[in-house]
């Protein structure tokens, strides 16, 4: 193990491995080196651009630094997150629909956006 993390910290680190066909990600993992807990977490910026679909919103999500554990939610809990619960890689993008029955004037407002870092 202290060969392939070199002189890096354990908790600064997330190995992501994925499974390749051609140019689809059939599955896709984040393995860490100490507890979830014990992470050394930033901080970062989480943004989303929002595109409106046939049963509500496609929402496209980015950050900063590595977000885990992202946790999307709405103050009166109305709506339903297809892709809920997730980590966000920098320069990697996270999709998921938001699926409401009504327009939502202002989704960048409406759709809060939590991770583990904001736990603590």
């Amino acid at each position: 193990m202290n060969g392939l993390l070199g002189r890096r910290m354990r908790n600064d680190i997330v190995l992501v491995a994925m499974v390749v066909k051609g140019d689809e990600v059939l599955s896709e993992n984040h393995f860490f080196f100490v507890y979830p807990k014990d992470l050394d977490l930033k901080k970062g910026k989480i943004e989303f651009s929002a595109e409106k679909t046939e049963r509500g919103y496609m929402l496209t999500f980015t950050a900063t630094d590595f977000a885990k554990e992202v946790f999307l939610s709405t103050e009166d809990g109305k709506g339903f997150f297809t892709n809920n619960f997730f980590d966000l890689i920098p320069g990697k993008e996270v999709t998921t629909e938001f699926i409401i029955d009504a327009d939502v004037p202002d989704v960048q407002k409406t759709v809060q956006v939590y991770s583990l870092v904001d736990s603590y």
